[in-house]
């Protein structure tokens, strides 16, 4: 009866051990996968977005599109694959950690059963006779052919569960070994992936080297940027159709003139108007200022209260946002990166917006910024605080 209790509580702790480890491993496993799902899902999108680019009619911004858009879905697969990396880091440690128990639990069962083993063994048919011998009634002989027939069951019972332990124990190795393979070929594969955004990153920089030096590759991305001009113009001409509602009242733009915010901390390497380029010595009109940042992936910040009206891709401006200050004033900020507010999103003077990036942009990371009052470009330089 004692051995039976002991029995019952060590399959107890063990059980509860188990639900405890399987409820952790669960919650950590149901988190990694609604991240690969999510990650999932974007790279899809931007397979989509990729395949409908190559079937565009071939032109320079087109071409550093697709490149953009490669670089772009290289990144969210090595994402995908680090992010599974952990997760089955997480399975394997698990894992590990569920063949130590069941090697503690096959060391008690073993010991269960040797001492099973042992009382039959002591026990033997000169006690069985004995037993039957020296019963001195029926009850008696009952009672002791009940001792034996419990230790027999308690024998077969103590083998089957050192049985199933082992057949655990077989399994839980074997499915180590599968993990400890899938882990090696996921690392293969994210290291591919690194290398083919090198080659990617590499193509973009030799596309916008050529674009700087040849003349006539400048010239081409110059009538393109030109066009995408117009039709950006044309968005901004729609927008001052709409008459933005704000949920908080703020002192218009106008009375900030000279006292904006920058948008990043930065170098200014293009400036507002007309400007010769330097090898070409052509002259083109600026509407507005590129800002080179003292840090790579700096955060770009709204310079004034407003609503964002655009957030998307639009070629020629990289990512580019659209920020509605009232009374017909707008600033837009191109070359993003990544966004980290969304079109209808009401924003505060200083807040996040963005990452600096080079998306569309023809000299690497930057940030594109304008100011315009309707359609009319405004020189930034006039609008933000003095350096």
């Amino acid at each position: 009866m004692v051995k039976k209790i002991i029995i019952i509580i060590i399959i107890f702790i063990l059980f509860t051990a188990t639900i405890t480890l399987l409820s952790q491993e669960s919650k950590e496993i149901e988190k990694y996968q609604s991240e690969l799902f999510k990650i999932g899902q974007e790279i899809n999108v931007l397979k989509e977005k990729l395949k409908r680019e190559k079937e565009k009619e071939l032109t320079l911004l087109s071409q550093l599109r697709t490149i953009k858009l490669e670089r772009d879905l290289l990144r969210k697969e090595i994402n995908f694959y680090e992010l599974k990396l952990k997760q089955t880091e997480i399975k394997i440690k698990n894992i590990r950690i569920k063949i130590k128990r069941i090697k503690k639990e096959l060391e008690k069962k073993k010991e269960i059963l040797k001492n099973v083993l042992v009382s039959l063994y002591k026990l033997g048919k000169f006690r069985y006779f004995q037993i039957i011998l020296s019963a001195k009634d029926l009850n008696s002989l009952i009672s002791g052919s009940k001792y034996i027939s419990e230790l027999i069951k308690l024998q077969s019972k103590a083998v089957e569960d050192y049985r199933k332990s082992l057949e655990k124990l077989k399994r839980s190795e074997e499915e180590l070994r599968k993990k400890n393979e899938e882990l090696t070929t996921l690392k293969k594969k994210a290291e591919q992936k690194r290398k083919d955004l090198r080659k990617k990153e590499v193509k973009n920089k030799l596309l916008l080297q050529k674009i700087q030096e040849d003349k006539t590759y400048y010239t081409k991305a110059l009538k393109e940027l030109t066009a995408q001009a117009e039709k950006l113009k044309e968005i901004i001409k729609n927008l001052t159709k709409k008459e933005e509602v704000f949920p908080f009242i703020f002192p218009p733009i106008y009375e900030k003139r000279g006292s904006l915010n920058w948008p990043v901390e930065g170098k200014i390497i293009t400036y507002f108007g007309l400007q010769k380029h330097p090898v070409f010595k052509t002259t083109i009109l600026n509407k507005g200022i590129e800002i080179s940042p003292y840090r790579p992936h700096s955060i770009i910040r709204a310079v004034y209260y407003g609503r964002v009206v655009f957030a998307e891709y639009f070629e020629g401006y990289g990512n580019l946002i659209i920020i509605d200050h009232g009374l017909k004033y707008y600033s837009l900020y191109g070359y993003c990166s990544e966004f980290l507010v969304n079109k209808g999103d009401f924003v505060r003077e200083n807040q996040a917006i963005a990452f600096v990036g080079d998306t569309g942009s023809l000299k690497g990371e930057c940030l594109y910024f304008e100011l315009r009052y309707r359609t009319k470009p405004l020189n930034p330089l006039k609008w933000l605080k003095k350096r």
